[in-house]
């Protein structure tokens, strides 16, 4: 068993949820600790990064989501 103690909220309200990942997103960052702990599994990806690194990653996903690519 690993002990991690992330000091981490966890939400299952769908308006805190929209919130937290669209209307406020810079003030709820996942941290170094967060990233140190899950880099084995998650690397450097859009899941275990903040800021800049997150911005382009999620930009970049976004067009995959797009109508156009979904038809």
């Amino acid at each position: 068993v690993i002990s991690v103690h992330l000091n981490k909220q966890i939400t299952h309200l769908l308006y805190s949820a929209h919130y937290v990942l669209n209307d406020n997103f810079e003030n709820y960052p996942k941290g170094d600790r967060f990233h140190q702990v899950f880099e084995v599994l998650l690397g450097d990806g859009i899941f275990n990064v903040d800021g800049w690194k997150w911005e382009r990653q999620r930009k970049i996903a976004s067009y995959m989501f797009s109508q156009s690519y979904l038809k």
